[in-house]
Parts: structure tokens; sequence; C-alpha cells
């Protein structure tokens, strides 16, 4: 189901607002009684605190973030899963605060050894973590009640109120006086975010504007500037443009703001624990996975695997920093440091998306330079002198590139022009795809191997992970890492058994899709037989070493390969072939046109010939083989394009049956085999296409007993203007009135 369009879903901003107005009073009536009476609240009323903050404004504004992308509202959709964070994180911080006090004091920065911290600073400690948090929110607020100007003139009062409670809540974590100040303001951000989620309510029950604050905004967005000519969307790099779902390049450029801020605040040596900070950046980091999932709803394969990938990285950097800084002596931590190569995994990954973003704008190209610099100065092989404060600088430098990419791409996306300038492109994009195309060239030439299958939007993610996985367990070995006690290597024997039966059935499946993944899934039978020889005790350790290895770098070529394929449309790179399908080759796949006016817009390279040919001979059951090429994609096979015809040809036929027409009409070209299994005889009644194939499809179109009881005409069109036409099969249409029809036509042209 494709849902319905975006116009028809109701006012989400209502549920938005009110979880900020439910969320800024309770903190409003625990800061005036606490400004009140000095008494801070106790464990239980912390911990209930943190859950409401939680529930409401954390997941009410969730749920209003993914109404808001599906109503395509860029700056809601931002703005609320953005606050959904905030208010999540706020809570958890104190969950944690008043139910975990210990790991307050049990914690070291990086490069010291692990000790107690003195009493009472357990809560400054705290403080300090969630001020690192705060201060990077508070810079996007101000941005979101800047960009919410261009929309309406309530949302910039809630938006700049909460930044400026924001800035006091941070300063009242030292001095109570601030609580006032914070106070009043969230008192503000309640007036106006129940005044705006009326007027939003009434505005959707009476679809139209009852109370002023919105229809109008402050300024209008065209004011920040022209649209630039050097942009990606100004030259044509973009894809169709799509209304279904909100841009969510915002979103995830604000996730890399917050996490980096809050790494440069630790390795700066400001706060003490990372406790607090993990969680807050786990929290972002989950919104950042739901802006990756909106690129993949949206089709954009770059973004999809960017944010998974940083994503991915963020949650991987806060959670080592915690575990062994929180639980491990200095001694024990800097030797698992050591032992851990999945950073090199990550180094790759980030040089691979900088090489995929050379042909878009130069502040994308800087954002993965410096993703680049703070991937390499977290590899903990690489000896770095004074390595705190360059990590800290590095998180700092991703941190306010982000910043300003948050700023411009929610501009922009409000706009929707480049008026916010971002560069110009680096590489034109088929500077870039005749490079990547280089290798798949010399493969063809000197093998000949056929062109592999197009890969899908969450391709690339799937072969990242796995790579990882792979590379993160090359440290020492399975063996030094699990540790399984003698006596209990049984259950784990039966579970290696298990995978390996099992790993053969994805082999087979995996022989059906391309090489590469079938690769991968012969190289994950070998770590099974790794791990079954060391639930035996048997595992020669380099050997486990040499597959692990392997298997990282197939992952990697593999989400190359994915990722350019998938970005440009075309199998630039090698994917390979599949080794089984379930259609022979030698009966392809033709394509169903309802008229040549569908084949005139994929704009194919057809000489007049070829064209007259066709217009002589169509609707009917004569079916014109010809050169296949990258205009097919243009018919919508899309990924299929290996599937259908042959490598170098494809069949088209315009059928003379009203209804198949009138369905083509409606779903443009459908790639059509003959309606029975491959060798058995045809099916001349819906009734026997039923009975053979109805298990394998969804529907089929009825239309009684067919008037065609033999195949059609297919010719070879391929060499028409240098050799004429052959005939592959003659079919209802003698071989003989095709070739009195192809000579008045090539007198009448020629």
């Amino acid at each position: 189901m494709e849902g319905f369009a975006a116009v028809f879903y109701s006012e989400p901003a209502v549920l938005g607002l009110l979880g900020n107005v439910v969320s800024a009073l309770l903190l409003c009536l625990q800061n005036l009684t606490l400004a009140h009476t000095g008494l801070r609240p106790r464990a239980a009323e912390d911990i209930l605190a943190g859950v409401h903050l939680i529930l409401v404004g954390g997941f009410v504004q969730l749920l209003a973030g993914f109404l808001a992308f599906r109503k395509y509202d860029h700056l809601g959709g931002s703005a609320f899963l953005t606050f959904s964070a905030l208010w999540s994180s706020y809570g958890a911080t104190r969950i944690i605060s008043a139910a975990y006090p210990w790991l307050q004091n049990t914690t070291v920065p990086w490069g010291n050894g692990s000790h107690a911290l003195p009493a009472g600073t357990a809560q400054l400690s705290a403080s300090q973590s969630a001020v690192a948090g705060l201060v990077a929110y508070i810079s996007i607020s101000f941005i979101l009640s800047f960009c919410s100007a261009t929309v309406n003139y309530i949302m910039p009062f809630i938006f700049g109120a909460l930044a400026l409670a924001l800035v006091f809540e941070a300063v009242a974590l030292f001095g109570q006086w601030a609580l006032v100040v914070s106070g009043a303001l969230e008192l503000l951000i309640v007036t106006c975010g129940l005044y705006g989620a009326v007027a939003l309510l009434l505005k959707g029950i009476t679809q139209r504007y009852v109370l002023p604050g919105f229809g109008h905004p402050l300024f209008n967005v065209l004011l920040l500037g022209s649209a630039q000519k050097s942009s990606s969307k100004a030259i044509g790099e973009e894809k169709k443009k799509n209304t279904k779902y909100a841009e969510p390049m915002a979103l995830g450029n604000i996730c890399d703001t917050v996490s980096p801020f809050i790494f440069a605040f630790y390795f700066f040596g400001y706060m003490e624990t990372f406790c607090v900070g993990a969680a807050w950046i786990s929290i972002i980091s989950s919104c950042q996975l739901l802006a990756s999932f909106y690129s993949y709803l949206r089709g954009d394969a770059y973004h999809t695997t960017k944010f998974g990938v940083h994503s991915l990285y963020w949650l991987v950097m806060c959670w080592e920093e915690f575990v062994l800084t929180a639980f491990l002596g200095l001694p024990t931590a800097q030797e698992s440091r050591l032992g851990m190569f999945g950073g090199w995994f990550f180094l790759a990954t980030a040089c691979m998306l900088f090489l995929m973003s050379t042909h878009k704008d130069t502040l994308e190209m800087l954002q993965n330079a410096s993703f680049i610099i703070l991937t390499t100065a977290f590899i903990h092989q690489i000896p770095l002198p004074g390595a705190q404060p360059f990590l800290g600088a590095a998180c700092s430098l991703c941190a306010a590139l982000s910043l300003y990419a948050t700023f411009a791409s929610l501009i922009n996306s409000i706009g929707e022009k480049a008026l916010i300038p971002v560069g110009a492109q680096a590489v034109p994009s088929s500077a870039l795809q005749a490079a990547l195309s280089a290798t798949k060239t010399l493969l063809m030439r000197t093998e000949e191997l056929r062109g592999g299958t197009g890969a899908a939007v969450p391709d690339a993610l799937f072969y990242i992970c796995n790579g990882l996985a792979a590379a993160s367990a090359v440290q020492g070995g399975l063996g030094h890492s699990l540790n399984i006690g003698t006596g209990n290597t049984e259950g784990f024997t039966a579970g290696s058994v298990a995978f390996l039966v099992l790993n053969v059935f994805l082999i087979i499946l995996a022989s059906s899709f391309n090489v590469v993944l079938l690769c991968v899934t012969l190289a994950m039978e070998l770590l099974s037989v790794c791990f079954l020889l060391f639930t035996l005790e048997k595992l020669p350790l380099p050997f486990e070493i040499v597959v692990l290895s392997i298997f990282s770098i197939i992952c990697f070529y593999g989400a190359t390969a994915s990722l350019a394929n998938c970005m440009f449309g075309k199998d630039l790179l090698l994917m390979g072939p599949p080794l089984f399908t379930e259609r022979p080759q030698e009966k392809p796949i033709c394509i169903f046109i309802s008229n040549l006016g569908q084949l005139r817009a994929a704009a194919p390279p057809i000489s007049p010939l070829l064209w007259e040919f066709m217009e002589n001979v169509y609707p009917g059951a004569i079916g014109c083989i010809i050169q296949k090429g990258e205009w097919l994609k243009k018919l919508g096979v899309g990924a299929g394009y290996s599937r259908v015809g042959t490598q170098d040809s494809i069949m088209i036929r315009v059928p003379d049956l009203t209804v198949l027409v009138h369905l083509i009409d409606m779903t443009g070209p459908l790639a059509i085999t003959s309606a029975n299994p491959s060798g058995e005889v045809d099916s001349t009644h819906h009734d026997m296409v039923i009975s053979r194939l109805g298990h394998k499809l969804e529907g089929v179109l009825c239309d009684g007993e067919s008037d065609e009881v033999v195949a059609s005409t297919v010719v070879n069109c391929t060499k028409i203007d240098e050799s004429g036409i052959t005939i592959v099969r003659e079919g209802c249409v003698p071989a003989a009135k095709v070739m009195q029809i192809f000579e008045r036509v090539k007198t009448r042209v020629l």
C-alpha cells in the first residue's frame, strides 16, 4: 500500500507542542519549588520525574516527529524528534543520578587510572555531563527558532524560550538563582505551546486558520539569499523530487552535532564521568537511525548509509568509553584498546563515504573529511602524542561543520532552493562514475563477465555491519574473547553445527542474487567452521584471523559497490551475476508497452528506419529485439535491469489487447513472461494460469479464453541498418509478411 498523500494527514504539531508543554510544566514546578524551599527532590521524585520526561516529552514527541515526516514537514519532523531526544536524555540523567549514584564515582578520564572521586562530587560529575549535552541542544534550539520564523510566528517564541530555558537549566546545575529565571521561561513555553496547540487543533478540525499565528511567517525564507547555481540540486544531480516524506538531512546533521559536542567536552577533560554522556549519545544516535530510515524511504542510498554508519560509530565510541573507563583499570583498558581493530573498518568506511561525496557539495565533502580525521584519531594502534586533545579538536570540527550543515539543510529544505551556500561540486558526476566503472570495465574485458544485479538502498549498510563485526572480532580471535569453560562446550558445538546447516540454505539463496553476496555467505560458512573447531579446542588462531580479514574485505567491497550502484542507478562496480535463475537464459523476459510514446519518452538510440518499422508492426503479435542500454531504466525496470532481456538486447512489444493496453497505460511498461512454467504448454485460459501458477501470484486478470493459441513472432532488429532484420521465431504472423513490411518500410525511408 502506498498510503495517503501527505495532505490528508492531520496536524501532528499538536502532539509535539503538547509534549513540550507538559515537560516544561513539570520542570517549571520542580524548579520553582526548589527555589522556594531550597530542598532538592528525593531519589524517588527524581526517578518519577525522569520517567515522565521520557514518556511525555520523549515518546509523545517521537510520534509527532513520525507524523510530521509523513506530512512532508521538514522543520516539524526534525524539531520534534530532536526535542524528543532532549527530554528523554534529560529524564535519563535524572534517573541515573538518583538510582545509580555509585556510577558517578567509578569512572575516569582517558589516560588516568580508575579512582573514586572525592566525597560530594557525584552531583557535580553528573552536572558536567548534562552541561555538555545542554550546550549542544541550546545551539540547535536557537537554529530551530530562527528557521521556524520562516514558517510561522508562534514556533519561534516556543523554540526560542526553550533555548533560553536550557541556558538557565545549565546554569542552575551550579547555582540555584537561575532556577527562577528558568521556571519563568518554562511558563512562557507552556503558555505559547498551549496557544499553538489549540490554534493547530482548530485548524485541523475546521481546515482553516481560526486563530492567528500560523499560515504566515515572520519573514520570507527567500530573503535569506538567492539560489546557488553551483549546488548539486541546480545542476540536476538530485533524483526526482520526493514529496511523500520530509527531508531527513537536517535531523541527521543535528545528531552529528550533539554526539561530537559531548565527546569534545569529554576529551578536553571537562567531564570526569561518561555515564550520563553515554546515555545522551545513545538516545540521539537512535534519532540518527531514524534519519537513516527516512532516507531509505526516500530512496536516498547515500544518506541512508551515511547516517546509519555515523549512528553506529557514535554508539560504539560512547559505550567503549563508558565500559573501558567505568569498569576496567588503566592497564587492562589500554591493553584491550590495542587489541581492537574495528576502528580500521570505520576508517575505511569513512574514506568510502568521502569518495562517494566528491560529486556532491563542498560542505558534504568537508563533513566526510572531518569524519576521516576523527576515525583516524580514534584508532588505538596509531600512537598520537596528545591524543586526547586531538580527539577533542576533531570532535569540535565535526560539531561545527554539522551545526552549519543543520542550518543550511533546514533553510534549503524549507525554501526548496539552495539559499544557504554549501559550496560547489568538486568532481562532476560523470567523472566519478567513469572512475568507479574502470575496475568493472577491466574485468569485463579480460574475463567477459556479465554485469551484476542492481543494488537496493539498504544493501551497503548490510555489508558494513557485517564487515565491522568481523573486523572487531579479529582482536585475539574468538578463543580469547569467549572463554568457554571446560564441560560447557557441548551446547556451543551443537549450535555451531546447526548454524553450519542453516548457512547452507543461505548460500543457496545468495547464489540467486550476486557473486559478492555468495562470497559473504561462503565466508560465513568458514567462520562457522572456525567456531566449531574452537568448541572442539582444535582451532588454529591464524586461520581464524585470515578468515575474519577476508570476510571484512569482501564486505567492504560489497558496501562500496552497493552504494555506488544504487546512488547512480547503474552497475558501476561489479557485483557478479546470479549463478542460478528461475528463468532460463535462452528465454529472456521482454517489455510490454501500451504505445510507442512510452518508448520515445525513454529516448533510446533508435534509427529512423527502426522507428518506422515498429510503427508498421505495432500493435500486434510481433516483438522487436533492439539494443539494450541505460535508457531502459527510464521505463521503470530499476534494479531489475539485468534480469530483463539478455546482456545486450531487449524485446519490445505493443499488444493489441484492449484490457492489457489499458493496464499498461495505468502502470507504465511491464516486464512480462508467458503465463506457463518453463517447458510446459501455453496457458490458453485464465483457469490454467490459476491452477499452475496461482500459488506464486498475487492476482490474475481474468479474460476468459485466449484468442492467441500460437506464439508471437520475434524479429531481431539489432542490426536493422547494417544487414536488415532476422526472424528469431515465426509465430502467428508469418515470416513472409514481416519481411514484406520491412521491405516496404525500407524503400520508403531510404
